[in-house]
């Protein structure tokens, strides 16, 4: 079995999804680029530096799966990486996914229940 993903594509393209549901799948920890870029507790983002070498100190781990869509981050995971999975779907569709993605959250943020969210 593969231990080590890589999922990188555009913002909306579903990274994080694939990855969790990847994760329950094959019992394997989800390690998010966008976690680590910004804690989202104590935002502004990380100097580029710090990115790097949190990133680095993530994937030196025997077991993950690495989602995000940048670039240098995805460069440096990929030499550990052993299967390495492409989303690359349309902008269109992206852009819907981005806007459902935050109509979620502002239902969530304001206490809907998921079956409430078909209302917004």
């Amino acid at each position: 079995m593969k231990t080590r993903w890589l999922i990188v594509g555009n913002f909306g393209a579903g990274k994080s999804w694939l990855a969790n549901q990847l994760a329950q799948k094959l019992s394997l920890p989800v390690v998010s680029m966008d976690l680590i870029w910004t804690n989202l507790l104590d935002p502004p983002p990380k100097p580029r530096a710090n990115f790097l070498r949190e990133l680095e100190s993530a994937i030196q781990a025997d077991e993950w799966i690495l989602e995000g869509a940048y670039g240098d981050g995805a460069s440096l995971a990929l030499s550990r990486a052993e299967e390495l999975v492409w989303l690359d779907l349309p902008t269109a569709e992206c852009l819907a996914n981005i806007e459902a993605r935050q109509l979620r959250l502002e239902a969530q943020s304001a206490g809907l229940a998921p079956t409430e969210w078909k209302e917004l």
